[in-house]
């Protein structure tokens, strides 16, 4: 359950340490979910996020109707056990993907659905704040983004957004394929699906180069 008078916390620990070397940092009080990205600089872990103020507070049975998330970035500082907090952008945010080029780095952009209706698929610019969107129509909502590189290409968001669509009043999924640098237009592809995809969490793209053939 919900527990107001306790805070949110972030626990840094090295990459050759152990759990006694573990530095503990505060955090705002909120609940996260899933982060976007996170990288080292200058002695601090930079996290974009996804964040609610509260969860399973006054809803039991999940997120929506205790509070909608968004997106935000924290700069945790193991020197002063410290999280400094900015939001990065307007709008509700979830299910966060990055460029896999820039795992780990600095990123620019963040791809997100929807964070309260799970309707249209967002572009985020971290640097900032512009929020590129692409509804996919009424009653439909796409799942988590994912974004796949062009083929020789090394720029970030040079890519593919992949999105699950779903409508809600049933039938089969498409998985509709947008141009990374053209979010707000109209897709590149469409790909009928024989049958609904049932609403889930997170997807993963792998290359047919890294699938042993058979």
């Amino acid at each position: 359950a919900w527990n107001p008078d306790h805070p949110a916390r972030v626990g840094l620990l090295p990459r050759d340490g152990t759990a006694d070397d573990i530095v503990w940092c505060e955090a705002p009080q909120c609940y996260v979910f899933h982060p976007v990205n996170a990288y080292d600089d200058d002695g601090t872990v930079v996290v974009d996020l996804c964040r609610y103020d509260r969860m399973f507070d006054g809803d039991q049975n999940g997120p929506v109707g205790d509070s909608a998330p968004t997106l935000a970035r924290w700069v945790v500082d193991p020197a002063t056990a410290t999280v400094a907090e900015t939001m990065l952008a307007d709008g509700h945010h979830e299910f966060p993907n990055h460029d896999p080029r820039v795992g780990t780095r600095r990123h620019r952009y963040a791809y997100t659905a929807d964070g309260f209706e799970l309707g249209p698929t967002h572009r985020v610019d971290v640097e900032s704040g512009e929020v590129v969107r692409h509804d996919h129509g009424e009653g439909r909502f796409g799942a988590e983004p994912l974004l796949v590189p062009k083929d020789g290409s090394t720029d970030e968001g040079d890519g593919w957004v992949l999105v699950c669509v779903n409508d809600r009043v049933g039938g089969p999924a498409e998985l509709v394929i947008l141009d990374g640098r053209d979010m707000a237009g109209p897709p590149v592809a469409r790909i009928h699906l024989p049958r609904r995809v049932p609403d889930g969490f997170h997807g993963s793209w792998v290359p047919d180069t890294v699938v042993a053939p058979g």
